[in-house]
Order: structure tokens, then sequence, then C-alpha cells
């Protein structure tokens, strides 16, 4: 409540100021949505995730420890597709809000 309240003064005292947070923001989320979908489309592409089903080992959370699938994903090419589509839409969001579209 705090929060919004101080976001409403803002929009009183100048919408540029207001527009300008919340493009940074916004930005802020796309950008770090980007650096995991990157990097997870570097490690499908690499092949450097394995199946769970290969994994003898359950401790997962140990340092060098091997990636491994959960119980969810996109499988094969299909999977690829998904995660380089996120990570083009990304960038494309991202060069929208830098010239201060929201």
């Amino acid at each position: 409540m705090v929060v919004s309240c101080l976001l409403g003064l803002i929009n009183i005292g100048s919408d540029v100021a207001l527009k300008d947070i919340l493009s940074m923001a916004v930005s802020g989320l796309y950008l770090s949505y980007l650096a995991v979908g990157s990097l997870l489309l570097y490690r499908r592409v690499c092949g450097h995730i394995r199946p769970s089903s290969e994994c003898e080992d359950t401790t997962v959370n140990v340092p060098n420890a091997p990636l491994v699938w959960g119980p969810f994903r996109v499988p094969g090419i299909l999977g690829m597709v998904n995660n380089g589509f996120a990570v083009c839409y990304m960038i494309i969001l991202l060069a929208h809000e830098s010239r201060g579209g929201l």
C-alpha cells in the first residue's frame, strides 16, 4: 500500500518520472528472464542436461553435480525452438522498452 501511494505521488509530480521508473522495473524483469532463457537454450543446444533416467545419483545440489532434467520439459527440437522463440521475443521487448515504449 505504501508503494502504491508513493507511485501515485510520483504520477502527480511528473508523468515522465513515473514512466521511467516503471520502464526500468519492466526492463529488469525482462533482462532476468532473458539471462535464464539464453543460458537454458545454450545448455539445451550443447546437450549438457541429462535425462533423469540416466542419472543414478539423486543428489543434485552439490558442486560439480551434473544438470538433470526435472519432471517437466518439452523434449527435442520443439523445446529448443520454444526457448529460441522466447529469447528472441525478450530481445525484441527489451529493444522496445529501451526506446521508452511502455
